[in-house]
């Protein structure tokens, strides 16, 4: 399935995908895209230009991405931590 993905998403790709959605969505989107990339505990290379070119659609700037990323991995951390 992943092949049959874009590699080279363009600035007009990311604003096409982005458009119309409100605020909140805007977040969500990224929020669910980071859930992903950050899944094996890492960010390739290819998946911070992908995250560079959704925020940038999407008007989030480089601060936010980074407090919601530590967002993320520091509740995927609280979680795994915790006894079952």
């Amino acid at each position: 399935m992943i092949k049959l993905s874009e590699k080279d998403l363009s600035d007009r790709d990311f604003k096409t995908l982005c458009k119309g959605l409100l605020e909140e969505d805007k977040r969500q989107a990224l929020r669910g895209a980071l859930m992903v990339v950050a899944s094996d505990g890492g960010i390739a290379q290819s998946e911070q230009a992908f995250i560079g070119g959704l925020s940038k659609a999407l008007g989030v700037d480089g601060d936010e991405v980074g407090r919601i990323f530590e967002q993320l991995v520091g509740a995927s951390s609280s979680t795994s931590a915790a006894p079952a």
